[in-house]
C-alpha cells in the first residue's frame, strides 16, 4: 500500500506532538533531582566502609543511582537501593584520593538527571602495637627478646631503645621505647615511640668467706 506524502507528513506531526506531550512537555515547570548527601568522605585502608548517598525529587519521581565516570577504591561498590538512595560500601583495599561521578536519573518521564562529583579519600591505616610492661629484672641482666617483645598486627620491623644487650642500672620504671616500620608502607603508617616501663632491682652482692685456719692463743 502506498501512502501519500501529505498523509506521511501528518503522521510525523502527530508523532512529534505525542513525543512532546510524553517526554518534553512534562519537564516544563519541574526540577531535576538533587543530592542531599555531602560530596566527599574519608576512610582508612582495610576498614569496613559504608556511606549513604541520598537524593530528593520535588515531584517524587522514581529514580536510580549509578557511577557514571571514575572508579571506586578496590573492594568498594555502589549499590542502588531503588528508593532514591544508594550505599557505597565494602572493605577498602587501597589508599589514595578517588574522584568519581554519581548520576541520579529519574526512571519516568521527563527522565531528568543530576551528576555529583564525589571525592573519597582513603588514608593509610595505623598498625596496632601490643607491648606489655616487662617483669622486673635484677641488675646484671641485660635486655633481650624477653623484654623487647613488642608485636604488631601487620608484618614489619621493630627498632628498640635501649637496644638488646644493654645493661641497665638499677631503678624503677625505666622507659623502653620501640619504633615500628611496616613492610607495606604504601598502606600503613610508621608507629614511632611506643613505650613501656621496666624496673631493675638491685642485685645482692655475693660474699665469699671461708672459715679461717685455726690460730693459737
Amino acid at each position: 500500500m502506498i501512502l501519500r506524502a501529505g498523509f506521511n507528513n501528518s503522521l510525523l506531526k502527530v508523532l512529534g506532538i505525542l513525543f512532546l506531550w510524553a517526554i518534553v512537555l512534562p519537564a516544563f515547570g519541574q526540577t531535576a533531582p538533587e543530592f542531599s548527601s555531602v560530596a566527599s568522605d574519608a576512610s582508612v585502608f582495610n576498614s569496613i566502609y559504608s556511606f549513604s548517598v541520598t537524593t530528593t525529587d520535588a515531584e517524587s519521581h522514581a529514580r536510580s543511582l549509578s557511577i557514571s565516570a571514575g572508579a571506586l577504591p578496590t573492594g568498594v561498590t555502589l549499590t542502588d537501593n531503588s528508593n532514591g538512595t544508594a550505599t557505597i560500601a565494602g572493605t577498602v583495599g587501597q589508599t589514595g584520593v578517588f574522584n568519581f561521578d554519581i548520576t541520579v536519573l529519574e526512571t519516568v518521564a521527563p527522565f531528568q538527571s543530576t551528576v555529583q562529583n564525589f571525592t573519597l579519600t582513603i588514608n593509610k591505616a595505623n598498625p596496632v602495637i601490643t607491648w606489655a610492661n616487662p617483669a622486673p629484672i635484677t641488675y646484671g641482666t641485660t635486655l633481650s627478646a624477653t623484654q623487647l617483645n613488642a608485636s604488631a598486627n601487620v608484618p614489619g620491623t621493630f627498632t628498640y631503645t635501649p637496644a638488646s644487650g644493654t645493661l641497665l642500672n638499677a631503678g624503677a620504671n625505666q622507659v623502653l621505647s620501640a619504633d615500628f616500620v611496616p613492610t607495606d608502607n604504601a598502606n600503613y603508617n610508621n608507629v614511632l615511640g611506643t613505650t613501656v616501663q621496666i624496673t631493675v632491682n638491685k642485685a645482692n652482692p655475693v660474699i665469699t668467706w671461708a672459715n679461717p685456719a685455726p690460730i693459737t692463743y
